[in-house]
């Protein structure tokens, strides 16, 4: 798969029982469905894993503005939602597939929220 923000190839990762797949070059991550649950909240001991995984890289600066193509389904442009109703984190799910895309630092955002 391509990453749907800088279009280079995403990266497989597997920690623990979740595998999912990010990009080095922007730091962002793709969830398959469900997949997100597992990792957005503080206590939970893969988004840690996962955070740490990203932060040993450099990453380039992307615009996150533009809407974005699922990368699992190319031909549906994703979803911009809000992640929390009191909350300006913006994510992108995909209305087919049902995968989410989190941009840089948005994982990290998300799990604070669980701490408050």
């Amino acid at each position: 798969m391509r990453c749907p923000r800088c279009e280079q190839d995403l990266s497989t990762v597997r920690v623990g029982s979740l595998e999912t797949d990010i990009c080095y070059s922007c730091a962002g991550i793709w969830f398959d469905r469900f997949e997100l649950g597992k990792v957005d909240e503080a206590h939970e001991l893969l988004g840690e894993f996962l955070l740490d995984e990203l932060a040993t890289r450099n990453r380039i600066l992307v615009p996150t503005s533009p809407r974005l193509q699922c990368p699992k389904d190319n031909d549906v442009v994703m979803m911009r939602r809000s992640f929390s109703p009191t909350q300006p984190i913006m994510i992108d799910e995909c209305p087919a597939c049902g995968g989410v895309w989190l941009d840089a630092d948005e994982l990290s955002a998300i799990r604070a929220l669980s701490e408050r």
